[in-house]
């Protein structure tokens, strides 16, 4: 969506799900049937909120409006925005190539999850909706991160569909001799929507905390979609 999420999302955002695997549990199966590719961001009506450091930003968009009038900044104001906070607006106006190329809106798509042929299993657990899998990334930058990262994936209770996919680290690690990793999280909601055949986007979240280069960092963002309305039936 925007430049400072597609950074901190970049596990998600680089990665190809293969095809769906002969070996995988029924039920998720049916799960990833429900996706859709060919969809557009036009096509799309909805309040994004991003929570950061720098503060919130609530930004309503129109995918039925004309392409410079699409994006209505609602919080804060203009005039009260942070350097922080009119730097991630300008952002989420002028997304970047990658961002511009995005191709199935709010609906889940196979781009959406990734993960190792054989490692999709059922976790013990009464509900039987989640399912852990190892985690695949073809980004480069993520790469050295996969080998410490798990995945977990709920389906949603009233249908076959994907509810939440979470990709995290279950203890500090190196993925290289200059950074420490002590958490990281990332976690997509979806929800299904009556009458659409995939389930929307309803938050992206990380948590990455660290050291390198002899500092450390904090990352946290939130990425909330409300008011979802889908304009072409």
């Amino acid at each position: 969506m925007f430049k400072h999420a597609a950074a901190a999302l970049s596990l998600a955002a680089s990665i190809a799900m293969p095809a769906f695997a002969d070996d995988l549990p029924e039920p998720v199966a049916r799960a990833l049937e429900a996706s859709v590719e060919d969809g557009d961001r036009s096509d799309w009506r909805f309040v994004m909120t991003i929570v950061t450091s720098e503060g919130e930003v609530r930004g309503r968009y129109d995918g039925a409006a004309d392409e410079a009038e699409q994006w209505t900044l609602v919080s804060p104001s203009d005039e009260a925005m942070t350097e922080g906070q009119r730097a991630i607006w300008d952002d989420i106006i002028e997304p970047d190539e990658d961002a511009t190329e995005e191709g199935s809106g709010l609906f889940f798509g196979a781009g959406d999850l990734s993960f190792h042929p054989g490692s999709m299993a059922a976790l013990d657990d009464a509900s039987g909706l989640r399912y852990a899998f190892a985690p695949r990334a073809d980004d480069e930058e993520m790469v050295e991160f996969e080998p410490y990262l798990s995945g977990e994936l709920t389906l949603s209770e009233d249908m076959p569909q994907i509810g939440t996919i979470r990709i995290y680290a279950t203890e500090s690690f190196k993925p290289n001799f200059a950074v420490r990793i002590n958490t990281f999280e990332l976690v997509q909601e979806y929800a299904p929507m009556e009458g659409l055949p995939a389930p929307v986007m309803r938050r992206m979240s990380q948590r990455i905390s660290g050291s390198a280069a002899f500092q450390t960092f904090t990352e946290e963002v939130d990425i909330l979609f409300s008011d979802i309305e889908f304009l072409r039936r």
